[in-house]
C-alpha cells in the first residue's frame, strides 16, 4: 500500500496474502498516525508514506518529508520526534526515512536518523551553496557509515574540496561526486579516510600523469586504487600508461585497477575497440586469468598484455 501525505489519499494495491505471512506485525495504523503527526509539525510542507506488509511487496515503512524551507532547528525537532515515535515498532520492516532539507538536498537514514540532525542540515545547506550541482544526498546507518553523493557537479574537483572543508569536523566514510560534463570532468569515488593533504597529493600525481585525461578516480584510504583515463594517441600509449603508473605511485604498496582507452575512432558496441586494462601491483583478474580481455583491436591487445607482464603481480 502507498499513502500519499499531501492529499491524504490511500492507494490500495492488490495483496495476495495477509500481512502475517511476512513475519512482521501489522503496523498500518501506527504508520498512518506517524505520518499525520509529522505532517502537522512546524516546518513540514508535505509528508509522503509508503507502507507495505505483504509477501509480494515486502515489508516497507518509508517516509519522505519535505522541509526545504524549514529552519535547521525545526528539522532537528522533526527528526528527533520521528525516531521517538517509531521506537522499535518497525524493527522487522525495511525502513527509509528521508528529509528534504533544501533544493534537491536531502538526508536519508534507516532505523535512526542522525542525532545531530540540526547541525548536519546546516552543513548540507552550506555544501549546496558552495558546490553547484544537480542533487546532494547524505545517507547513513551506523555512525561510521555516512555517505555524501553529489550528482552532476559543475566542478567535481571543487565539490570534493568543499566536502572536505565543510565536513572537516564530521568525517564521512564515502564521498561520491559525478560530473555534469562527463566528457571534460572526472567522477570521484572516495572510500574511508581522506584529507585535504591527500587530495592535494592526488592532484599533483594526476598533473604529473598528463597528458592522460582521467575519467574515473577511485580512492581508498587516501590513495588512488582505481583509475580510468583516455590517452591522446595509440602511438604514445605505452609511454603514457607507464607515466601514469609511476605518477600515482601504483604498485604492490598501492595497488591500482587501471583502465585506459583511445577515443579517436568510432566503434560499434559489438566491435573490438582500442582500450586496455591491468591490475597494477596486484593480481585480481576474473578467475585469476591474466589473459582474459574484452574484445580489443590487435595492437591494443598487445599493449594490454605488455603492461600486465610488466606491472601486475601474477605468476608469469
Amino acid at each position: 500500500m502507498r499513502f500519499a501525505g499531501g492529499a491524504a489519499t490511500l492507494l490500495v494495491a492488490a495483496m495476495v496474502a495477509v500481512s502475517g505471512c511476512t513475519g512482521a506485525p501489522d503496523r498500518e495504523d501506527e504508520a498512518l498516525d506517524i505520518r499525520d503527526r509529522i505532517s502537522g509539525m512546524p516546518g513540514v510542507s508535505e509528508a509522503d508514506l509508503i507502507y507495505n506488509n505483504g509477501i509480494i511487496e515486502g515489508t516497507r515503512f518509508e517516509l519522505e518529508i519535505d522541509m526545504a524551507r524549514a529552519s535547521d532547528q525545526q528539522i532537528g525537532a522533526v527528526a528527533a520526534q520521528l525516531d521517538d515515535m517509531r521506537g522499535n515498532d518497525f524493527a522487522k520492516f525495511d525502513q527509509r526515512m528521508k528529509i528534504i532539507v533544501g533544493e534537491r538536498t536531502s538526508v536519508s537514514g534507516s532505523a535512526d536518523l542522525p542525532a545531530d540532525m540540526e547541525q548536519l542540515t546546516g552543513l548540507l545547506r552550506r555544501l549546496r551553496a558552495d558546490a553547484p550541482a544537480g542533487e546532494i544526498m547524505w545517507s547513513g546507518g551506523a555512525p561510521d557509515a555516512s555517505r555524501v553523493q553529489i550528482l552532476e557537479a559543475e566542478d567535481p574537483d571543487a565539490a570534493v574540496d568543499a566536502v572536505l572543508r565543510i565536513f572537516s569536523e564530521r568525517p564521512l566514510n564515502e564521498i561520491e561526486v559525478s560530473a555534469a560534463d562527463r566528457v571534460a570532468d572526472p567522477h570521484w569515488m572516495i572510500v574511508n579516510r581522506f584529507t585535504p593533504a591527500d587530495k592535494e597529493r592526488i592532484e599533483q600525481q594526476l598533473a604529473a600523469a598528463a597528458p592522460v585525461d582521467p575519467g574515473w578516480i577511485g580512492v581508498r584510504d587516501g590513495w588512488i586504487n582505481r583509475l580510468t583515463f583516455s590517452v591522446p594517441t595509440p602511438a604514445t600509449a605505452y609511454d603514457d600508461v607507464v607515466r601514469a603508473i609511476h605518477a600515482i605511485d601504483a604498485g604492490p604498496a598501492h595497488p591500482v585497477s587501471l583502465t585506459w582507452a583511445w577515443h579517436g575512432a568510432d566503434y560499434r558496441y559489438d566491435e573490438p575497440r582500442w582500450a586496455g586494462s591491468a591490475m597494477i601491483g596486484k593480481c585480481e583478474y576474473v578467475n585469476g586469468d591474466r589473459t582474459v580481455s574484452e574484445p580489443l583491436v590487435p595492437d591494443a591487445l598487445a599493449l594490454q598484455q605488455r603492461i600486465r607482464d610488466e606491472f601486475d603481480t601474477c605468476l608469469k
